[in-house]
């Protein structure tokens, strides 16, 4: 089974990565989004933090997921690694702003969202080159 992937690859340069791997990786990033968030709102409640750190954890808990999806994504493929997390990353920026737009009063499209969706394809081309370098337990 791995030559013939392998084979797949080398003939056309895809690679091969299934839905499965790309929802269990946004389910990851979506469920780090919400555990730091929630971190975040009691540290805010109940510690004297500043309210001025709000937008600093929305980016690192963007940071953070988009990496662990680009992680968990690569994981199961065999070969090119920064690209599968990388479109972990796009696929996780597009989903958490698709929530944005749910939750608010509209679709605001500003440079902030560019410049967070290219530092997520980033987040996530990192994590997709640790994802695939990190030992597992797959067969080869």
């Amino acid at each position: 089974m791995y030559n013939n992937e392998y084979k797949t690859v080398k003939d056309t340069g895809a690679v091969k990565v299934s839905t499965t791997a790309f929802s269990k990786a946004m389910l990851w990033a979506l469920g780090l989004t919400v555990a730091v968030l929630i971190f975040a709102s009691l540290l805010l409640t109940y510690t004297p933090v500043s309210e001025m750190l709000i937008p600093t954890i929305a980016i690192l808990a963007a940071v953070l997921s988009a990496m662990t999806a680009g992680l968990v994504a690569s994981r199961s493929v065999k070969s090119r690694g920064w690209l599968t997390g990388m479109l972990a990353g796009i696929l996780y920026s597009i989903i958490l702003y698709t929530f944005s737009f749910l939750a608010s009063d509209g679709f605001h499209f500003s440079a902030y969202i560019i410049i967070m969706s290219v530092i997520s394809m980033f987040a996530g081309a990192i994590g997709g080159i640790l994802g695939i370098n990190l030992p597992n337990k797959r067969k080869r």
